[in-house]
């Protein structure tokens, strides 16, 4: 909690963020198709590439925050660093297993991951949500590769969920490929 914490209030500042005219605009401002209903944006973005790129997760996420508050950046906002610190918790709990369970092994990595520097960009633009998606698919599926390479008998759910956690990670950014 702590470690989370601290992350928190390290990128509080990141809420007072504006829209901005890179990415942003590309992503939200000029993307009618979010601006119609979830269901219909959903299909949509599975379908087609948009603005060059092809992550219908984050689209389908903007399409949800924008049908509930438009234009609000505080939302776009919360969104990403509530991702972020999802994502800390779940390197703590990979560091921790790979470790062989050394809480200050994991909370050192953990406090590095959550307030470094170059985890600005994910959390303060709104475009880089893709980012924040992907990596929380991905880490889970690290996890579960590694419950799944120490399992004695081999449990074959966790290499299912590494799969479908590749899958997630993907489909929320082209790089997680």
């Amino acid at each position: 909690a702590v470690i989370l914490i601290l992350t928190y209030i390290t990128f509080l500042p990141a809420l007072k963020n504006q829209i901005t005219n890179w990415d942003d605009r590309v992503y939200l401002m000029d993307n009618l198709m979010m601006m119609k209903p979830v269901s219909v944006a959903t299909q949509y973005f599975f379908t087609h590439f948009y603005g060059s790129n092809y992550f219908p997760f984050p689209q389908i996420t903007y399409s949800i925050i924008w049908n509930s508050y438009k234009f609000n950046p505080v939302i776009y906002h919360e969104v990403s660093l509530l991702f972020h610190l999802l994502n800390v918790a779940l390197v703590f709990w990979f560091i921790y297993l790979l470790s062989g369970k050394k809480i200050e092994v994991a909370t050192v990595v953990a406090v590095l991951f959550g307030i470094h520097p170059l985890r600005v960009e994910s959390v303060a633009w709104i475009a880089e949500l893709k980012d924040v998606e992907y990596s929380f698919f991905f880490i889970f599926g690290l996890i579960c590769y590694y419950k799944y390479i120490k399992g004695i008998p081999k449990n074959i759910l966790f290499i299912i969920l590494v799969f479908i956690f590749f899958i997630l990670s993907g489909f929320s950014k082209p790089a997680a490929t």
